[in-house]
């Protein structure tokens, strides 16, 4: 499990009548060992997917990609690794040997839709490495010859939590298309990952043509050219594993 608690508790003790700087602290050190121990969880990472039979592609997605190509390194106000997967290679079989290999299942979301492809469609699972690394799978699906990810989000005018209301604790779905892609590896703290092989068109599709321009990426200001919001029959259910 996510090593929350013991860390909220020493930041009450640090700052037993200040809110705001016990969450500040909180969210520093949840930070600093997410620095400290993502080249780890990169590298065991690999080693799982190198050795997992049959092989399956995953490669590094969204932010984690971004920081790649960008930077040679994770991003440094990133607080979580990304990875694409394919449905057909996201099975039970490869999460228990992710399981086997020190990452933990944490959460996935969950699709509930009249549309018959998407329902109870598992398109995210979230597994915690050491406590402290987030590592998110974004399981992917071809649609209309492009790969699409699904993703979730507050509707427009409400926050997170008045939407979870208003959906009977579901959140909108969005779908991001990237087009079709083959990979390449690349290096990446010094292991093997994969990537899609025109990586450049995949960072504009995700987050528009200055991506080589550093700035801090707030989702909620994504670029919204390579997405749509699904109807309100199709929402995204949290549920911790």
């Amino acid at each position: 499990m996510l090593n929350l608690f013991n860390i909220k508790y020493y930041s009450y003790l640090v700052h037993p009548f200040n809110k705001k700087k016990r969450e500040a602290l909180t969210k520093r050190i949840l930070h600093e060992r997410f620095k400290r121990l993502a080249p780890d969880a990169l590298r065991d990472i690999s080693k799982v997917l190198s050795s997992y039979k049959p092989n399956v592609k995953v490669w590094l997605a969204f932010g984690t990609l971004l920081g790649a190509y960008r930077e040679k390194k994770i991003i440094d106000y990133d607080y979580d690794l990304d990875f694409g997967i394919m449905d057909f290679d996201m099975t039970e079989d490869f999460i228990q040997s992710m399981k086997a290999n020190g990452f933990i299942p944490y959460k996935y979301f969950s699709i509930k839709s009249d549309e018959d492809l998407l329902n109870n469609f598992i398109s995210e699972y979230t597994f915690i490495y050491k406590g402290f690394v987030l590592i998110d799978f974004f399981v992917c699906k071809e649609v209309n010859n492009q790969i699409s990810a699904f993703l979730f989000d507050a509707e427009d005018g409400l926050t997170w939590n008045e939407t979870l209301k208003k959906y009977n604790n579901g959140l909108r779905t969005v779908k991001r298309s990237f087009s079709k892609f083959n990979y390449k590896n690349i290096s990446f703290y010094g292991s093997e990952f994969l990537i899609p092989e025109d990586t450049e068109l995949y960072l504009r599709e995700a987050y528009g043509r200055d991506f080589m321009t550093p700035k801090q990426y707030s989702y909620s200001e994504r670029p919204k050219t390579n997405e749509c919001i699904l109807d309100a029959s199709t929402v995204g259910i949290e549920v911790k594993m």
